[in-house]
């Protein structure tokens, strides 16, 4: 395997000593840009109950959780590694019932019907075999009213990157917003972003009822 592959491999699922040790701290670090744009668009409450699908290392998660008091905050990802990197991190909070962590395939979450108001998730969607599939379940776990923010990077931006050439399927936002209507979102809004060194979007999408 060249090791332009391996690192392609671990950005899609990070595995075992590299990946909880270094691919964790790497990821907080080049998706800091992009995760302020979320948050900022998640315009988070006390009382908001949200998921974070793919936490990575958990930046996100480390700024969404101060700003919960009376909700809740979860997060899942599939990779083991980050799972366990997060677990230490986050271990107060996760013993306290604060935060709850789950392993488990984006298309198939371990969470009941509506149990959520708000969803995010970030630098995912190229890794989903079935987008459609995801959504769907993301759709499912939103209640009445909720908010989707699903943050990616512009497909023409991300050819550039010889790392994306293997393991990644990648969308333009006219794609994305398909993927969104088709999984049953709706006043979708996609807002472009550029970070001096990719453009990048967060779209937006409810559940209507």
């Amino acid at each position: 395997m060249t090791l332009k592959n391996f690192i392609s491999r671990q950005l899609k699922k990070p595995s075992g000593f590299f990946g909880e040790v270094y691919m964790s701290r790497f990821l907080n670090r080049v998706n800091r840009i992009i995760n302020d744009k979320t948050l900022e668009l998640l315009n988070v409450k006390p009382g908001d109950r949200i998921l974070e699908v793919g936490f990575g290392g958990g930046d996100l998660l480390n700024r969404i959780l101060p700003c919960v008091h009376s909700g809740f905050v979860a997060g899942a990802d599939y990779s083991p590694a980050m799972v366990s990197f997060c677990q230490q991190r986050f271990a107060g909070l996760v013993k306290q019932g604060k935060l709850n962590l789950q392993c488990a395939p984006a298309e198939q979450l371990p969470f009941a019907d509506g149990h959520f108001n708000k969803l995010c998730t970030v630098n995912t969607l190229y890794f989903w075999d079935n987008p459609h599939l995801v959504l769907t379940e993301f759709h499912r776990l939103l209640g009445k009213g909720g908010l989707l923010v699903l943050s990616f990077g512009d497909k023409e931006s991300m050819e550039k990157n010889p790392l994306t050439q293997n393991n990644f399927t990648l969308y333009d936002k006219e794609q994305a917003e398909q993927l969104l209507t088709g999984a049953g979102f709706t006043d979708i809004c996609i807002i472009p972003h550029n970070s001096g060194k990719e453009i990048f979007y967060c779209a937006c999408g409810y559940k209507k009822d």
